[in-house]
């Protein structure tokens, strides 16, 4: 978060059901929500795997500016785009980087296949 020394990540394993939560200090150097989900694609990624396996991430981080001013929040998602098999990104304004800055997460990594149709909160 802005105010601390470390990036709060939440990893979500949907096949296992498992939650990890991770305060990494390493990923402070990565600027705003981008670099810090390029960084944790880039870790969580597996190439050999289809853009659609289950295996692979995708990853939601918040931008810096979501601390200060509410109304600019954003929410960037990567993956690896099922169309080209580079990389996928896409950006939502509203409540989500809120919510997440408010829950105390930075980032979220989701892996895996549910057994059924499952929400997190």
């Amino acid at each position: 978060m802005i105010y601390e020394n470390f990036i709060r990540v939440i990893y979500i394993d949907l096949s296992t059901g498992k939650i990890k939560i991770e305060n990494r200090a390493d990923l402070c150097e990565y600027l705003g929500g981008v670099g810090v989900a390029s960084k944790l694609l880039e870790e969580n990624l597996k190439p050999e795997l289809d853009a659609l396996d289950e295996g692979q991430p995708i990853v939601f981080a918040i931008g810096a500016a979501s601390t200060i001013f509410p109304v600019i929040t954003k929410t960037v998602a990567m993956f690896r785009s099922p169309l080209t098999g580079e990389l996928g990104e896409s950006y939502a304004g509203g409540r989500m980087a809120m919510t997440l800055f408010l829950a105390g997460y930075d980032a979220v990594v989701i892996q895996g296949k549910a057994k059924k149709p499952v929400y997190c909160y």
